[in-house]
Formats: structure tokens, C-alpha cells, sequence
């Protein structure tokens, strides 16, 4: 059975949205969450972290890494925002939409 990635380094994070500076041990934790979540082969992934921590580009690594086409694809997001953010970055690997937006 396929398990979840969960990585929520949330003391780095925190630090990073707080805009407390980032020494060598904080980007090199970062980094740690970062590598694991691009290298791990589940397919589900819960990435915990706040504005500023570099969730679009995970998310558009994950993207560049999945097999198919673009239209094939689908990004979901509840906030328009984000909709916006990741729409800018992806536009070219996914479809991107609001939930409501899609339905």
C-alpha cells in the first residue's frame, strides 16, 4: 500500500515567513525537505509551509517530473491567489483553476 509523504519542516518555515534570517543550518533543512519531497515516489504529497517558502517551486518541479501531457494535468487550489501564482509558473505543464472555478 502507498503511503503519504508528509514533510512539514514548519520550525524552518516559520522562521522563513517571520523574516528571521536564514542561516546555513535553516537553508540547509530547507533543503532537506525539499530534496525529499522532489525524491520520494508516492504519488500523494502534503506540503505544509507558509507564504514565501518556495511551494510553487516544488510544485512546479513535481510537475516537470510527471509523465504525460499538460492537458492532461490538472492543478486544483481553493484560493485565486494562488490560482494566479501557479498559473503564472505552470501555465505551460498544467491546467490550473480554483475549485469552483472548475466545477
Amino acid at each position: 500500500m502507498e503511503s503519504d509523504l508528509r514533510v512539514s519542516p514548519y520550525a524552518v518555515l516559520r522562521r522563513r515567513c517571520w523574516n528571521w534570517p536564514m542561516t546555513n543550518g535553516v537553508e540547509q533543512e530547507l533543503q532537506a525537505a525539499t530534496d525529499r519531497i522532489l525524491q520520494s515516489d508516492s504519488r500523494k504529497k502534503l506540503i505544509v509551509a507558509g507564504p514565501g517558502t518556495g511551494k510553487t517551486f516544488i510544485f512546479r518541479r513535481l510537475l516537470e517530473q510527471c509523465a504525460g501531457q499538460p492537458d492532461e494535468r490538472l492543478v486544483l487550489t481553493f484560493i485565486n491567489n494562488l490560482k494566479d501564482d501557479i498559473e503564472r509558473s505552470v501555465w505551460h505543464l498544467a491546467q490550473v483553476s480554483t475549485l469552483h472555478g472548475y466545477c
